[in-house]
């Protein structure tokens, strides 16, 4: 699976065009070659198709189409709008494209609602040559490309027609893409996350546009998937189906909810098994009465609710969930040590997309995207199940056992929700058992401001990846781990967080969360940095109990002297939280953002304005484990543990800091400390309440950081991310998972992140107010410029330019492309600003610590963010259009890291064989913010204003080179 968001195959988990929702597909080419690739829909029920063609992509090429449900005049299909330039077979033009319903035939119905929401595959088949490669470029003589020339050569008689492989070679990856659903009428834009497969398939998968084939199933027949700590596992397989299904499985998905009355929220979740059709679908497995592992089948079951009235379910999976508020689980009061998971409810997935609503009452909700596929409920363990289409979030009623105590139902509307899958698929061959289902997925939560005044529409929404556990059970004596390795973890869950931006200006809060998954109590350091080099501007201490969560908010304040005094009045950040856990200091609720790392005797080049913490970046570190050994630990962790929502006795940490505790932090600060083990996740949302817009993203999970404890006082500055102890990287790559050792712990964070390229998408039209700002974020860059934490006075690799008055700042070359593969282009430099600064540079500037482009036409300034981190832009590249003057609205843009004027920049590590690992590049992470304005709605007497935003994450290139 690829950790980049490129490769040769995409999967996106969800399509719909109910309830007035649309969806916008994008499919990119980032490579220089021309690529062949089928693009499949399969409908929600069953994984049938519904839609299918080839779609032809010259170099750097985009193709962009539209889903939407045609008016009564059609019959309420599902149809494709498509004015995309790039060639498909067959032919794709207009609006006039509808999805086929001749494939349905088994027990779920042939109804129109089956073609209304499903997933989508993209497969590369492989990269065209010669002539057909030559018919899919853009140029002054071949405006759009020669698609008659492709259209013929599958004709009868035709040069493909005769052999499907002429003028091809194998897929080589590079592919990305992005779905965006889409409610006009609500207001609402949804970014959901895109599933990357890398090296698929090593021979040419070129077909009709007609043959099943390419699809998931003819995949090569092995795999690579992750186990514990950043160890992977090579598998060999029988079929194609298990080789893919292999790295999508998971024994757990957990994520967030939120449902409060006062602001209409609502949350669900979509859960899809994108390859469960080859294992209980008879059209793959014929007359056999029972599914191939890992999917079990409970049998037959009645579906009875009004719009699918006794329809029968042949194929449906039990699941459990685990159910946790925000202030932890309730445990019994008297528990001290690790409670137990509540008990548990059952419930179906059976379907191939299920829609997941949760509530917090008894009333019957479809959820917001009107899916005719929800989960099913069990109504008692194991026997008949109710028809219900949602999952009350619930802790129920129990009568009492001689075990346990009776309980009250409770409600709760706010905390997160943790699905498991007893189910296991067997590799006999390798003696290997892997837990779980295949599945990939996503969260919305979607909420409403009613106080705005008239004509602005204030619905807000955003979406979360699946945060995953996964079980591997291996029997072969010769697997050998490697339990001392870093590695960016692929499930969203780690021992370090990383959250590339925040803000408070421009009237937006930044709204944040951190999940505890695990039975162990926690110690975390949060620590928030300014934007520019990277200085402290708070930092504390957070007590997570088991399964707890944390959540803040920050707001736009002016400094006052009781935190800062010298500094009155200047703009700064101010947390804000009504969350119960401990934390030390013990209120921090009100605390400001300070100045003092950056100014006084701490000053840098930078200046000691404060309005340097109104933006910026942040990370969460865990420190450790309180064990359970001993009286003084249980002690500590049942003031930690909460009863009735609240920690019993938060000032057991004031004891253990001021010598009077059971635990004598003040001469040990690790005493009562086991190593942290991870199982944290967390997100944040940059929140307009005045315009109606949220535009949320996940934090970056690091695992294996380290392996000892590091608790500090709450007035430390460590940890942080130089001070992990473990020095070895396990990281993927397309020829594999590459371990490579580093001189320093800071080195191993570094080449997590080191990319040579960083890639996202645009939109900045007029016509619909479209605006996008590229926020870069370099999460070490201080450890390697600035001389307070590099110890040097001059730069270290792979940052080449010290800190300065300026900053420090580095070039790296811009390009972008419109979707028809034209490439921004200059004859010579041309000014963007005018007059520019003395003795400025021609190329762009990163200057900071994380930088924003805003990304436009040179005649409009961007009003997303307000950030004062730009980037410097004063002329564009001789050769290249700068990223504030682009010649299209639409398209996909890159930074090359190594694509540099002087010599590119690199870290270089050694192989457990001594072989030379250079990386070249930068240490770099990000995403891209797009917010759209439609004015148009309301009727004639009233006009209502809808502002979109959406975050689309990066996607990133390597650039490795390993030498004896």
């Amino acid at each position: 699976m690829s950790s980049d968001g490129t490769g040769q195959v995409l999967i996106f988990p969800y399509y719909t065009v109910n309830n007035n929702y649309n969806t916008l597909i994008t499919i990119i080419n980032t490579t220089e070659n021309s690529k062949a690739l089928r693009v499949r829909f399969r409908e929600a029920a069953n994984g049938r198709e519904v839609y299918a063609y080839n779609l032809y992509l010259g170099p750097f090429d985009v193709w962009v189409g539209g889903l939407y449900k045609s008016g009564e005049e059609d019959g309420y299909v599902t149809k494709m709008i498509n004015a995309d330039d790039s060639c498909t077979v067959p032919q794709l033009a207009g609006d006039n494209l509808h999805f086929y319903d001749d494939n349905f035939d088994e027990d779920y119905g042939d109804d129109l609602f089956r073609m209304y929401e499903g997933f989508m595959e993209v497969i590369e088949m492989g990269e065209l040559t010669g002539d057909s490669a030559l018919a899919t470029v853009f140029n002054d003589e071949q405006p759009q490309g020669n698609c008659n020339l492709l259209q013929q050569a599958w004709e009868p008689g035709g040069y493909w027609d005769n052999d499907s492989q002429t003028d091809l070679l194998p897929p080589s990856g590079g592919i990305t893409g992005s779905i965006e659903l889409i409610n006009v009428l609500n207001g609402v834009a949804i970014s959901e996350p895109v599933t990357a497969l890398k090296d698929f398939s090593d021979v040419i998968l070129h077909f009709p546009a007609e043959n099943n084939s390419p699809a998931l199933s003819d995949s090569k027949l092995s795999s690579t998937i992750t186990a514990e700590q950043g160890n992977s596992l090579e598998l060999h397989w029988e079929t194609g189906y298990e080789s893919v299904s292999s790295v999508l499985m998971k024994s757990e998905i957990m994520t967030e909810f939120v449902l409060t009355d006062s602001i209409n929220a609502e949350t669900e979740w979509m859960v899809s098994f994108p390859t469960r059709q080859y294992f209980v679908d008879e059209l793959y497995i014929g007359q056999s009465p029972f599914p191939i592992p890992p999917f079990a089948g409970t049998g037959d079951y009645v579906y009875t609710y009004e719009q699918n009235n006794n329809t029968i379910f042949p194929d449906c999976e039990v699941i459990t969930t685990a159910l946790f508020d925000r202030e932890e689980q309730v445990p019994d009061p008297q528990l001290i040590t690790r409670p137990p998971r509540p008990r548990r409810a059952e419930y179906l997935l059976c379907f191939s997309v299920n829609s997941i609503p949760l509530i917090d009452n008894e009333s019957y909700y479809s959820g917001f995207f009107g899916s005719q596929y929800p989960v099913l409920e069990s109504w008692t363990f194991n026997t008949d199940y109710r028809p219900a289409t949602d999952i009350l979030v619930s802790i129920p009623a129990y009568p009492a056992t001689p075990q346990t105590p009776a309980t009250q139902a409770q409600y709760f509307d706010t905390g997160w929700l943790a699905l498991s899958m007893a189910q296991a698929m067997f590799n006999t061959q390798q003696d290997i058992v892997i837990g779980g289902l295949p599945l990939i997925g996503f969260s919305v939560q979607q909420y409403t401001n009613g106080n705005l005044g008239d004509g602005v529409l204030a619905n807000y929404a955003g979406s979360f990846e699946n945060k995953y556990n996964r079980e591997i059970t291996h029997f072969n004596s010769n697997f050998e781990t490697d339990n001392e390795v870093m590695s960016l973890s692929q499930d969203g869950i780690g021992q370090v967080l990383i959250y590339p931006y925040y803000t408070v200006r421009n009237n937006l809060n930044t709204l944040i969360s951190v999940v505890n998954t695990t039975d162990s109590t926690k110690a975390i350091k949060v620590r928030f940095y300014e934007g520019k080099n990277s200085r402290t501007c708070l930092d504390f201490n957070v007590y997570l109990s088991p399964y707890d969560v944390w959540t803040s908010g920050l707001v736009l304040v002016s400094a006052t002297a009781l935190y800062s005094p010298g500094f009155e009045g200047h703009e700064t950040a101010k947390i804000v939280t009504n969350d119960n856990s401990c934390t030390d200091p013990a209120i921090i609720s009100g605390y400001e953002f300070l100045p003092w790392s950056f100014s006084g005797d701490n000053l840098d080049p930078l200046g000691d304005d404060l309005s340097r913490c109104t933006e910026g970046h942040f990370e969460i570190i865990e420190m450790g484990v309180i064990g359970d050994a001993t009286i003084g630990i249980s002690t500590t962790q049942y003031g930690i543990l909460h009863d009735n929502g609240r920690p019993n006795d938060c000032g057991v940490l004031i004891d253990n800091w001021s010598g009077l505790g059971t635990l004598d932090w003040s001469n040990n600060a690790n005493d009562g400390f086991e190593p942290p083990t991870g199982g944290l996740y967390g997100s944040a949302s940059l929140i307009d309440v005045d315009s109606g817009t949220d535009a949320g993203y996940d934090a970056i999970a690091i695992n294996g950081y380290s392996n000892q404890p590091q608790h500090t006082n709450p007035g430390s500055l460590l940890p942080d991310l130089s001070t992990g102890n473990v020095t070895k990287t396990s990281i993927e790559t397309d020829n594999g998972v590459l371990k490579t050792n580093w001189q320093t712990s800071v080195d191993a964070v570094s080449a997590l992140f080191m990319s040579s390229q960083k890639l996202n998408d645009f939109v900045i039209s007029d016509n619909i107010g479209a605006e996008t700002e590229w926020i870069t974020t370099f999460p070490t860059k201080r450890f390697y410029v600035d001389p307070n934490f590099s110890g040097s006075a001059l730069p270290i690799p792979p940052f080449k330019i010290g800190l300065s008055e300026f900053g420090s700042c580095e070039n790296h070359r811009f390009k972008a492309f419109g979707r028809e593969q034209q490439l921004g282009m200059q004859m010579g430099p041309v000014a963007i600003f005018d007059p520019p600064p003395p003795n400025y540079n021609i190329f762009p500037e990163y200057c900071w610590s994380v930088n924003v482009s805003d990304v436009n036409q040179g005649d409009n300034e961007n009003s997303i963010l307000d950030s004062q981190l730009w980037l410097n832009d004063w002329q564009s590249d001789p050769d290249y259009a700068s990223v504030s003057d682009l010649s299209f609205d639409t398209g996909w843009m890159q930074t090359d890291y190594v694509d540099e004027i002087t010599n590119p920049s690199k870290l270089t590590g050694t192989g457990d064989n001594g072989e030379i690992h250079e990386f070249f590049g930068k240490p770099v992470v990000g995403f891209n913010i797009q917010k759209y304005v439609n004015g148009a709605l309301g009727d004639e007497n009233t006009s209502i204003l809808a502002n979109y935003a959406v975050i689309k994450r990066d996607k990133y290139k390597r650039k490795i080179v390993i030498t004896e």
